[in-house]
């Protein structure tokens, strides 16, 4: 896989994870409508437990949705840096190059990406 496409399934990762985590706080947001309806109209233990487990799995879902947003930045931070001339921005071809073929720049003290296979 080359570079850009990496890039671009990693910004579409980072899109899935940021939408579940909305979907987890509005997990979030109906456990707690339970939670006060619970308290206020049922008065039924069932109604309290399911308000809890909302809360509590919706909260599992945002931190793990979360980690793995940051996670996937990270990554897109490293490539993007791997794939741009240190000294004009231009993309760098998937090619391991001795200068950047734009400005001339030498590339030996920037790392290079490696070739896909």
């Amino acid at each position: 896989m080359s570079i850009q496409a990496e890039i671009v399934f990693l910004k579409e990762e980072i899109t899935e994870a940021e939408n579940a985590r909305k979907v987890s706080i509005s997990c979030a947001v109906i456990g707690i409508v339970l939670g006060l309806l619970s308290q206020y109209y049922f008065h039924d233990l069932y109604w309290e437990i399911m308000w809890l487990i909302f809360l509590f799995v919706s909260g599992i879902a945002y931190f793990h949705y979360d980690s793995k947003k940051k996670r996937f930045k990270h990554q897109l931070k490293q490539l993007e840096f791997k794939s741009k001339c240190s000294k004009c921005g231009n993309p760098l071809p998937d090619r391991n190059f001795d200068s950047c073929p734009f400005c001339g720049t030498s590339l030996s003290g920037q790392k290079q990406p490696s070739p896909s296979t």
